[in-house]
């Protein structure tokens, strides 16, 4: 009896284990499907890693500004350059020097306020009237989910992010698949830089020891951002703390005035986000992501009054564009019939006139050359002896 319920025992631990090895390799995926998402979403890459700069050729240092600023393109022979506004949102790499230069061509993108470039105003517009989950009170949304779903559209937009930007869209990610996964936290440090803590247990949030088996995304490090347990926080951060002080000082070296490294010795400053997903519902209507519920105003650069409805506009504008085209269709064809009916009669009259001309002289021609190689043919053969083989060409195959 004894040994039966020892067995017993010993096939539920076993089970246990397996299911626990399960889950998290299950959730390892997930966490991997996250980072890879983020990374995705930001192909244009970082405006504060060096990688990413001389790649991109500086476009993804002019993704921040040309979407994080009101403004709008103008010639620089009708506008004025302002070396203040401007300079930043006109940045190239010159691979040569391997520095920054500011690119002024003849149309630069002229910034409308200088004030917003540290604090972009991020303008959504419903796509859907009626539809509105961001703001909908049954979702219940406080300021930071809201700020941090915006963020991640914004980041969707232009392509390109930096820490904070790519722990939105893991963060968001998660929340759109939230299985196996309770509490997802985007954490802010002391040193300017932000990741994403998934299934942390306890409160103590500055002492990594008491996070139990959390994990740790960090979709900014490296090539390409990685994933860790709680256990190796520690030593993980140091080597993040030197990557970003190493980045700071190449990025400086080529003209990219970043925040100076600052390392106040704790790690963790505050938890600027979290969300738990059997608390904290996903504002959608359906299965669908966020996005497919607003338009980003910040991807069109004119400033517009927001008052506007970017729906509205948009719809507008192709009723008139579908208008200007369909005439400009009907101005074609009217012009090629008329084209057709005057220009290629005549000239197919004249080609037939001028082969009909050409015509017998190229026969003659034809014949004379036939009858000058017949005679040359005979007069060969004439002079060779039939019984002279040493005479006779040979023919190779």
């Amino acid at each position: 009896m004894f040994s039966k319920l020892k067995l017993s025992s010993k096939s539920t631990y076993e089970s246990e284990i397996k299911n626990s090895a399960e889950k998290r390799h299950k959730l390892q995926r997930k966490l991997q499907a996250a980072l890879e998402y983020a990374n995705n979403i930001c192909i244009m890459g970082a405006g504060n890693k060096i990688e990413d700069i001389e790649r991109t050729n500086g476009w993804c240092l002019f993704q921040n500004s040309r979407y994080d600023t009101a403004g709008r393109y103008i010639k620089l022979s009708n506008g004025k350059f302002s070396w203040e506004k401007d300079s930043s949102a006109n940045l190239k790499f010159d691979s040569e020097q391997r520095k920054l230069v500011y690119d002024k061509k003849q149309w630069f993108y002229h910034v409308d306020d200088l004030e917003q470039v540290n604090s972009p105003k991020i303008i959504l517009n419903n796509i859907q009237e009626n539809k509105s989950p961001l703001f909908d009170p049954q979702f219940k949304l406080p300021p930071s989910h809201l700020n941090l779903l915006a963020s991640a559209m914004l980041a969707i937009s232009k392509r390109q992010g930096n820490c904070q930007y790519r722990c939105d869209l893991v963060a968001k990610y998660l929340w759109e698949h939230p299985e196996g996964i309770n509490r997802i936290e985007v954490i802010y440090t002391s040193f300017d830089h932000v990741f994403v803590i998934v299934n942390r247990s306890g409160d103590d949030i500055k002492h990594s020891e008491t996070w139990g088996d959390a994990w740790i995304i960090d979709a900014w490090y490296g090539d390409k951002g990685f994933i860790y347990p709680a256990s190796e926080f520690k030593e993980k951060i140091k080597e993040i703390k030197q990557f970003e002080k190493d980045q700071v000082k190449k990025c400086g070296d080529i003209g990219v005035n970043l925040d100076k490294f600052d390392d106040h010795g704790e790690d963790i400053d505050k938890c600027i986000c979290e969300i738990q997903p059997d608390r904290d519902r996903y504002p959608s209507y359906s299965d669908n992501p966020i996005e497919d519920y607003y338009i980003l105003e910040n991807i069109y650069p004119a400033k517009r009054n927001p008052a506007d409805n970017m729906r509205t506009i948009l719809h507008e504008t192709q009723r008139a564009h579908k208008e200007k085209f369909n005439a400009c269709l009907k101005e074609i064809a009217a012009f090629d019939e008329k084209q057709r009916n005057n220009f290629f009669p005549s000239k197919k009259i004249k080609l037939i006139e001028k082969l009909d001309a050409v015509e017998p002289q190229t026969e003659h021609k034809n014949e004379h050359k036939s009858a000058q190689r017949k005679r040359k043919f005979a007069e060969k053969q004439e002079k060779i002896d039939p019984y002279d083989v040493t005479k006779k060409k040979q023919k190779s195959f």
